[in-house]
């Protein structure tokens, strides 16, 4: 049982020590959709400090309306990450307006964190069916 424990434990400190890796997508559509990265995305390693940004921004340009899911590796910056990435993209568009679309910006630190539909569980799983499988192996 103490080994089983122990195994837990490493596997879980084990995958801590890498640097953390994010989901990657910038697609944009004509219209609203809850997520138009999903299916889209791929994981990048992330340069440390790091922590996993998503957002889902509207940018008008006239008449013209476009929604963009955006999904990065995003320098940590004292809880201001969501009003700095909207800054940055602002000045990027500085002839368009550019807001978040129904406040959706979080940031995570776990790697995976920000895939569309994004679940805990399965890196859980994962680490208790590895744990399980090399007690059996000793």
């Amino acid at each position: 049982m103490q080994n089983i424990i122990l195994l837990v434990i490493a596997t879980s400190v084990l995958g801590t020590v890498h640097s953390l890796e994010c989901y990657n997508c910038n697609s944009t559509n004509a219209v609203d959709k809850p997520d138009a990265c999903k299916g889209l995305e791929s994981l990048t390693k992330c340069t440390d400090p790091a922590l996993c940004l998503s957002a889902t921004v509207i940018i008008e340009d006239g008449p013209v309306k476009k929604y963009s899911s955006i999904k990065q590796c995003h320098i940590p910056q004292n809880g201001q990450e969501c009003e700095n990435f909207l800054k940055n993209l602002k000045n990027m568009y500085p002839s368009s307006k550019v807001e978040l679309f129904n406040n959706q910006c979080k940031t995570c630190d776990k790697t995976g964190c920000n895939k569309s539909g994004a679940s805990t569980t399965m890196p859980i799983l994962f680490t208790l069916l590895v744990s399980y499988v090399l007690c059996k192996l000793m």
